[in-house]
């Protein structure tokens, strides 16, 4: 298949997880008396490093973001998921999981359910306390989601991810949500904090 197709070790192994998977269930359901895949070992492939983004590639984004040039939809809410996304460490699924009354703007902090349901209290900066304040100041609905889309409805992950790669190719940044998750961590590390403060 690699030779045929020229694909990296990463895809090879997807490949192998696919074929592995379909023959587990055929052994499961007694379709098969084995599964033929089980002995094929896990394909290795050289991890690379995630970067962060860079100061300035951050001030880039921001500075289009908050400028009349930009054309990316709902500029306030923009702002604000822009924001929080970087001050706060939350993921996507986080973020369009919150509703307004999860949010304390006075001690800029908001609780949010993580992964296996697990409660926890994140912060974000003043201008992310800023941004959301003019946003919901904005807001002409009584929809209980904190982001919304054109439709009215709960903004999706995919909608989030989208403006965030729409908003870095208007400036030349490889951007994607997830990306400002690891810039908050890096931002902690480099601060002094922990790596074990920074995990949890």
């Amino acid at each position: 298949y690699q030779s045929l197709h020229n694909c990296s070790n990463t895809t090879l192994d997807s490949q192998r997880r696919y074929f592995s998977s379909f023959f587990g269930w055929c052994h499961t359901e007694r379709l098969i008396p084995i599964n033929p895949i089980k002995k094929i070992k896990k394909i290795k492939s050289a991890k690379k490093l995630k970067k962060p983004y860079t100061n300035e590639e951050i001030e880039r984004m921001r500075h289009y973001l908050f400028s009349k040039s930009y054309t990316g939809g709902n500029q306030i809410r923009n702002q604000a998921i822009f924001e929080m996304l970087l001050s706060s460490g939350v993921r996507v699924a986080e973020l369009v999981g919150l509703n307004r009354n999860d949010i304390d703007l006075l001690n800029r902090s908001c609780v949010v359910v993580g992964k296996g349901g697990k409660e926890r209290e994140c912060y974000f900066s003043a201008k992310a306390q800023y941004c959301i304040k003019k946003y919901l100041d904005s807001r002409r609905d009584d929809h209980e989601a904190l982001f919304i889309g054109k439709h009215g409805h709960r903004l999706k992950i995919n909608g989030i991810e989208r403006m965030i790669r729409e908003l870095g190719n208007g400036v030349n940044v490889k951007a994607h949500p997830h990306k400002f998750r690891r810039t908050f961590a890096t931002g902690l590390i480099n601060k002094g904090v922990p790596i074990e403060q920074v995990k949890t």
